[in-house]
């Protein structure tokens, strides 16, 4: 019976030693909450940040998109432009060959005509 307080004064060792175990497991816990509650604040400012860099972004696309076509429809319409005066210039140019060529023609029906009445 004398092994009886020995083994009494061990589990108790044992309990005390397991209790200050279990009070740090649990400050550790409270800790990495705290920590982790900490990292979700800053997760949260990260995403709005990033929310607010993307509207920010597409915003500033649509503008550049926008420019981008207003110049092209310029560059459009400047092509029209010359693509018209370049036809209205090959319709004189076209004009003129014919009226010259008519002219030619005539020239050579006249001068065939008077040689066969002087034949």
């Amino acid at each position: 019976m004398s092994n009886a307080p020995l083994m009494q004064d061990q589990d108790r060792d044992r309990d005390q030693d397991r209790d200050r175990r279990l009070g740090r497991l649990e400050g550790i816990i409270e800790q990495l909450d705290r920590r982790l509650g900490g990292m979700e604040k800053r997760m949260e400012s990260i995403q709005q940040a990033i929310d607010t860099l993307g509207q920010h972004l597409n915003g500033r696309i649509d503008t550049l998109g926008q420019q981008l076509n207003g110049r092209i429809d310029a560059l459009g319409q400047q092509l029209n432009e010359r693509m018209d005066a370049l036809n209205r210039r090959m319709d004189t140019m076209m004009r003129w060959m014919v009226g010259l060529f008519i002219a030619n023609l005539l020239a050579t029906i006249s001068v065939l005509v008077t040689l066969l009445l002087k034949s």
